[in-house]
């Protein structure tokens, strides 16, 4: 996201260099993530030196955009040289800019960011149009960057569930509302006999009986209508080789993000085992 933002502003933008800098999860430092114009060394110094957003003495224009959230333009560099530190200065000397425009990356007022664009070679004096349009990209920047942070925690909560769904011993499943099986772990072919090809898009009537089927779209059909879950207890399906299995589902409506029913999901338990134990007692008795 941040490499396609700065290639379209050296594509666009008239400014001989630019870079964007991020702040850390404790937001403690401020660490340069990509840029262009710069030659390699500077791109070294630029990779190893963090602006420390946590030190109360720093007056660097960056950490004052950062902080204050405010856009910063400079058209002399010796304006501002006698309230630098002398750290800044000499990283000021080695970056050699004439002229530079900071602007806050900020959404909901929450600073992630900066962007910094400067001119070494070019006289062109920076103006308040300049400013005003890199404010305009920093602004859609953060909602970008908001939005693929949140993306990335999306996949990342939904590769966690489906990690734990798949080392359960229970099926779990998905269907939709034709109860067309959409998502279901590996335990769910194994209990069913069916390969996870097979099974995809299959419904029960393809391994149930016509007895066992209508009870279940009678239960289904009423966790639909009620929205509460629903239980079937002790049900025979058939696997594809043949062999009969005695189950037990659990299930309830699943809803979209506008609550709108789209399906149902639920979990499935051989209990084969333990039905022909319970047999086996009653016969002893």
């Amino acid at each position: 996201l941040i490499g396609t933002v700065l290639n379209v502003m050296r594509k666009r933008l008239d400014f001989d260099r630019g870079m964007v800098m991020i702040a850390n999860q404790e937001k403690t430092r401020l660490i340069y993530r990509d840029g262009y114009g710069y030659p390699p060394e500077l791109e070294t110094l630029l990779t190893h030196t963090g602006f420390h957003l946590d030190n109360p003495h720093s007056k660097g224009v960056a950490i004052q955009a950062f902080k204050k959230q405010k856009p910063f333009l400079v058209n002399d560099i010796s304006e501002i040289e006698k309230d630098l530190s002398e750290r800044s200065q000499e990283f000021v000397r080695r970056m050699g800019s004439q002229s530079f425009i900071c602007v806050p990356i900020v959404y909901e007022n929450e600073s992630l960011g900066l962007i910094s664009m400067d001119n070494v070679s070019s006289k062109r004096t920076l103006t308040g149009s300049d400013m005003n349009l890199l404010m305009g990209v920093a602004s859609q920047t953060a909602i970008s960057m908001v939005n693929a942070i949140s993306f990335q925690k999306l996949q990342e909560s939904e590769e966690k569930y489906r990690t734990i769904l798949e080392r359960i011993e229970e099926g779990y499943f998905e269907v939709n509302l034709a109860g067309k099986l959409t998502f279901f772990n590996d335990s769910v072919c194994r209990i069913l006999g069916y390969s996870r090809a097979r099974l995809k898009g299959m419904d029960n009537r393809e391994y149930t009986d016509s007895e066992t089927s209508v009870k279940m779209y009678k239960a289904f059909n009423e966790a639909y209508r009620t929205g509460k879950p629903t239980n079937i207890i002790d049900y025979m399906i058939i696997r594809e080789d043949g062999t009969t299995r005695n189950l037990e589902v659990s299930a309830s409506r699943l809803n979209d993000s506008a609550g709108e029913p789209i399906g149902f999901r639920g979990v499935i338990r051989d209990v084969t085992d333990r039905k022909q134990a319970e047999a086996m007692h009653r016969e002893k008795l």
